[in-house]
C-alpha cells in the first residue's frame, strides 16, 4: 500500500510533465511510456536481463502509460485530447477489462495450472 501510494504520488505527474513541460503531447508520451516498457521487456527477453529489475523498470512505466492514453483520449480539444470525455473514456476501459478478464477465465477454466504445456517442457 505505501508502494501504490508512493508510486501514484512521483509517476502520476510524469504524463503531464511529457505532454506540457516537454511538449510532446498526450500521444507522444504515450508512445515514450510504451518505450519505457518495451526497452526492460526487450531486454529480459533478448538479452539476459535480471527479471526482477527488468520487471520493475517496466512496471513504473504503466501508471504514466495509461494516464496518457486516457487523458489524451478524454481531455477537450482545447486541452489537446479528442475530446470523448473522462466518464466515456472510463466506462470504455473499465468495460474493456471486464471483458478481457472474462475472456482469460473461461478459456482458461479447464486448464490444470499445474499442467505443464509442451512448451514449458525441458528438451533433451
Amino acid at each position: 500500500m505505501v508502494h501504490e501510494a508512493w508510486r501514484g504520488a512521483c509517476l502520476a505527474g510524469d504524463g503531464d510533465f511529457t505532454a506540457f513541460t516537454l511538449n510532446l503531447g498526450y500521444f507522444a508520451s504515450a508512445l515514450l511510456f510504451a518505450v519505457a516498457i518495451a526497452v526492460p521487456a526487450g531486454g529480459y527477453r533478448g538479452l539476459g536481463w535480471n527479471p526482477v529489475v527488468s520487471f520493475w523498470a517496466a512496471y513504473v512505466a504503466t501508471r504514466p502509460l495509461g494516464a496518457s492514453i486516457a487523458d489524451g483520449l478524454g481531455k477537450a480539444r482545447s486541452d489537446h485530447g479528442l475530446g470523448l470525455g473522462q466518464g466515456r473514456v472510463v466506462l470504455a476501459i473499465g468495460v474493456l477489462i471486464a471483458v478481457l478478464v472474462a475472456y482469460v477465465a473461461a478459456r482458461d477454466r479447464n486448464r490444470d495450472p499445474l499442467a505443464l504445456s509442451d512448451t514449458d517442457r525441458p528438451t533433451r
